[in-house]
């Protein structure tokens, strides 16, 4: 029997904030790979629900479809908003690596830093941020994408 992943154990009521960041980590991990994003507890969220049946109700995993152009739309929002942003410039430049299928471990040679500094604190900023523009893009009136 195949293991299963902390994706699909989910606990009763609403996620924590460390569930988000967990789902919103495997969405960005698996962008590419229907399937895999398919099982992403975040396909089920009202608004990508929404945007999956508005514009991808003939496709395979519209909810996958759905989720992947709310993720990406989070994403850049998010480079949008830190450009120029020195503070962050660090974290700005791990996303576009991970968002492009770089390892940890690539994104901190290419950083420049240990890869413990870049999972635990730049990737951990990186994931609080998209998450928070996840959360903004999928609970306002207007379509999300």
């Amino acid at each position: 029997m195949r293991a299963r992943t902390a994706i699909s154990n989910l606990k009763p009521g609403p996620p924590s904030f460390e569930d988000l960041l967990s789902r919103v980590d495997h969405a960005l991990r698996h962008l590419d790979d229907r399937i895999e994003l398919n099982r992403n507890p975040l396909t089920r969220v009202d608004r990508v629900g929404a945007v999956a049946r508005s514009c991808y109700g003939s496709s395979v995993y519209p909810r996958a479809v759905a989720l992947r152009d709310v993720i990406d739309a989070s994403v850049q929002a998010v480079l949008s908003e830190l450009e120029g942003d020195l503070g962050l410039r660090e974290v700005r430049e791990f996303l576009v690596l991970y968002r492009s299928g770089a390892t940890v471990t690539t994104a901190s040679r290419s950083l420049g830093v240990s890869r413990e500094h870049c999972s635990r604190t730049v990737k951990k900023k990186a994931l609080v941020l998209v998450a928070e523009k996840f959360i903004q893009l999928t609970t306002r009136r207007r379509p999300a994408v």
